[in-house]
Protein backbone atom coordinates (compact mmCIF):
# COMPACT_ATOMS: atom_id res chain seq x y z
CA UNK A 1 0.00 0.00 0.00
CA UNK A 2 1.50 3.37 -0.78
CA UNK A 3 2.07 6.23 2.39
CA UNK A 4 -0.89 8.26 1.35
CA UNK A 5 -3.57 5.53 1.78
CA UNK A 6 -2.78 5.45 5.34
CA UNK A 7 -3.47 9.31 5.74
CA UNK A 8 -6.49 10.09 8.17
CA UNK A 9 -7.70 11.62 5.13
CA UNK A 10 -7.40 9.94 2.29
CA UNK A 11 -5.45 12.53 0.04
CA UNK A 12 -3.10 11.06 -2.98
CA UNK A 13 -0.70 12.78 -3.47
CA UNK A 14 1.92 11.76 -6.07
CA UNK A 15 4.69 9.71 -5.16
CA UNK A 16 8.57 11.38 -5.40
CA UNK A 17 11.59 10.69 -4.54
CA UNK A 18 13.12 13.76 -4.09
CA UNK A 19 9.66 16.50 -2.97
CA UNK A 20 10.90 19.82 -3.64
CA UNK A 21 8.71 23.33 -2.74
CA UNK A 22 6.45 24.19 -5.40
CA UNK A 23 4.85 27.36 -6.40
CA UNK A 24 1.25 26.79 -7.23
CA UNK A 25 1.51 27.27 -11.13
CA UNK A 26 4.29 24.81 -10.93
CA UNK A 27 3.05 22.11 -9.11
CA UNK A 28 1.10 19.29 -10.72
CA UNK A 29 -2.61 19.23 -11.23
CA UNK A 30 -2.62 16.56 -8.46
CA UNK A 31 -0.67 18.67 -5.69
CA UNK A 32 -3.02 21.53 -6.59
CA UNK A 33 -6.09 19.60 -5.79
CA UNK A 34 -4.98 17.78 -2.79
CA UNK A 35 -3.91 20.93 -1.44
CA UNK A 36 -6.73 22.28 -2.62
CA UNK A 37 -8.93 20.02 -0.32
CA UNK A 38 -6.61 20.40 2.24
CA UNK A 39 -7.27 24.29 2.45
CA UNK A 40 -11.23 23.57 1.91
CA UNK A 41 -11.25 21.35 5.30
CA UNK A 42 -9.12 23.92 7.04
CA UNK A 43 -11.18 27.04 6.32
CA UNK A 44 -14.23 24.45 7.67
CA UNK A 45 -12.61 24.16 11.20
CA UNK A 46 -14.18 26.98 12.79
CA UNK A 47 -17.73 25.50 11.72
CA UNK A 48 -18.76 22.84 15.01
CA UNK A 49 -16.84 25.07 17.55
CA UNK A 50 -19.33 25.17 20.99
CA UNK A 51 -17.93 29.13 21.32
CA UNK A 52 -19.96 29.57 18.60
CA UNK A 53 -23.07 30.40 20.45
CA UNK A 54 -21.70 32.95 22.91
CA UNK A 55 -21.91 37.00 21.97
CA UNK A 56 -19.07 38.48 20.43
CA UNK A 57 -18.16 40.56 22.81
CA UNK A 58 -18.22 37.88 25.25
CA UNK A 59 -16.10 35.42 23.10
CA UNK A 60 -13.54 37.93 22.78
CA UNK A 61 -13.21 38.71 26.30
CA UNK A 62 -13.20 34.92 27.39
CA UNK A 63 -10.55 34.40 24.78
CA UNK A 64 -8.16 36.92 25.92
CA UNK A 65 -8.73 35.91 29.70
CA UNK A 66 -8.05 32.20 28.26
CA UNK A 67 -4.89 33.52 26.68
CA UNK A 68 -3.33 35.26 30.00
CA UNK A 69 -4.10 32.12 31.82
CA UNK A 70 -1.79 30.51 29.29
CA UNK A 71 0.75 33.08 29.99
CA UNK A 72 0.45 32.63 33.43
CA UNK A 73 0.41 28.67 33.67
CA UNK A 74 3.78 29.25 31.22
CA UNK A 75 5.50 31.68 33.81
CA UNK A 76 4.45 29.55 37.17
CA UNK A 77 6.10 26.65 35.25
CA UNK A 78 9.07 27.45 33.81
CA UNK A 79 9.17 30.97 35.32
CA UNK A 80 9.31 34.62 33.14
CA UNK A 81 12.24 36.12 30.83
CA UNK A 82 12.67 32.76 29.51
CA UNK A 83 12.89 31.22 25.60
CA UNK A 84 10.12 29.27 26.76
CA UNK A 85 7.67 32.10 27.60
CA UNK A 86 8.57 34.02 24.57
CA UNK A 87 7.30 31.02 22.46
CA UNK A 88 4.12 30.75 24.73
CA UNK A 89 3.71 34.52 23.85
CA UNK A 90 4.22 34.38 20.41
CA UNK A 91 2.26 31.36 19.93
CA UNK A 92 -0.73 32.59 22.25
CA UNK A 93 -0.72 35.97 20.09
CA UNK A 94 -1.26 34.26 16.42
CA UNK A 95 -3.93 31.76 18.40
CA UNK A 96 -6.16 34.87 19.73
CA UNK A 97 -5.58 36.78 16.49
CA UNK A 98 -7.44 33.99 14.48
CA UNK A 99 -9.82 32.99 16.78
CA UNK A 100 -10.82 36.66 17.67
CA UNK A 101 -11.70 36.81 13.41
CA UNK A 102 -13.58 33.72 13.54
CA UNK A 103 -15.51 35.32 16.26
CA UNK A 104 -16.39 38.43 14.86
CA UNK A 105 -17.32 36.69 11.71
CA UNK A 106 -19.12 33.95 13.01
CA UNK A 107 -20.25 33.88 16.76
CA UNK A 108 -23.38 36.05 18.09
CA UNK A 109 -23.64 39.77 17.49
CA UNK A 110 -22.58 41.97 20.50
CA UNK A 111 -24.55 42.31 22.97
CA UNK A 112 -24.72 44.66 26.34
CA UNK A 113 -26.60 42.52 28.03
CA UNK A 114 -24.27 39.71 27.75
CA UNK A 115 -22.89 39.24 31.06
CA UNK A 116 -18.92 38.58 31.09
CA UNK A 117 -18.66 35.65 33.45
CA UNK A 118 -16.38 32.84 33.79
CA UNK A 119 -17.54 29.20 33.87
CA UNK A 120 -15.99 25.82 33.14
CA UNK A 121 -18.37 25.37 30.39
CA UNK A 122 -17.09 29.07 28.67
CA UNK A 123 -14.00 27.62 29.99
CA UNK A 124 -13.73 24.36 27.92
CA UNK A 125 -15.03 26.33 24.71
CA UNK A 126 -11.79 28.66 24.89
CA UNK A 127 -9.57 26.43 25.40
CA UNK A 128 -11.14 24.26 22.15
CA UNK A 129 -11.41 27.40 20.16
CA UNK A 130 -7.82 27.68 20.87
CA UNK A 131 -6.75 24.54 20.24
CA UNK A 132 -8.23 25.07 17.12
CA UNK A 133 -6.69 28.29 16.38
CA UNK A 134 -3.32 26.81 16.93
CA UNK A 135 -3.66 23.65 14.66
CA UNK A 136 -4.99 26.15 12.22
CA UNK A 137 -2.00 28.19 12.77
CA UNK A 138 0.20 25.37 11.91
CA UNK A 139 -1.43 24.99 8.36
CA UNK A 140 -0.82 28.60 7.53
CA UNK A 141 2.76 28.06 8.12
CA UNK A 142 2.91 25.23 6.12
CA UNK A 143 1.37 26.77 2.91
CA UNK A 144 2.21 30.73 3.85
CA UNK A 145 2.35 31.41 0.36
CA UNK A 146 0.75 28.97 -1.56
CA UNK A 147 -2.16 31.36 -2.51
CA UNK A 148 0.14 34.30 -3.33
CA UNK A 149 0.23 34.80 -7.36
Amino acid sequence: MRRAEHWRYPLKLPQCTVCVPLTKEDAPPEVVEAIRQIEERADACWQSLSILDVHTNVAVWAMLVGGIRMVEQEIALRGDNTLDLFATLQNVSRMLAIAVKWSHKHCKPVSRLAAMRWSTSLSAKVEEVLDVAHQYNAFEGAFPLWLCE
